[in-house]
């Protein structure tokens, strides 16, 4: 996950902060295992989130700037 992090930082597309990545993903790990025999800390209901909706959100942020980079591209060609 850090790698590809890193690499969408390298084309402009990060999708948040690494420490705002880094406390989502603890989040996401404390959720998943707060009813078993390994849990962390319990965590609030607001506090709680999963793999799969925090990977969502940072890719439909990514995927919507890209596509607003993309459609200014195609109006600049068409306008030169």
């Amino acid at each position: 996950m850090t790698r590809d992090v890193r690499q969408l930082e390298a084309l402009g597309y990060s999708p948040s902060t690494y420490a705002l990545i880094a406390k989502n993903m603890q989040s996401a790990v404390a959720t998943k295992l707060q009813f078993t025999e390994l849990c962390q800390a319990f965590l609030a209901p607001h506090e709680r989130r999963d793999f799969v909706t925090v990977i969502e959100g940072w890719g439909r942020n990514v995927r919507m700037r890209a596509d607003a980079r993309l459609k200014a591209a195609k109006t600049a060609a068409k306008a030169a």
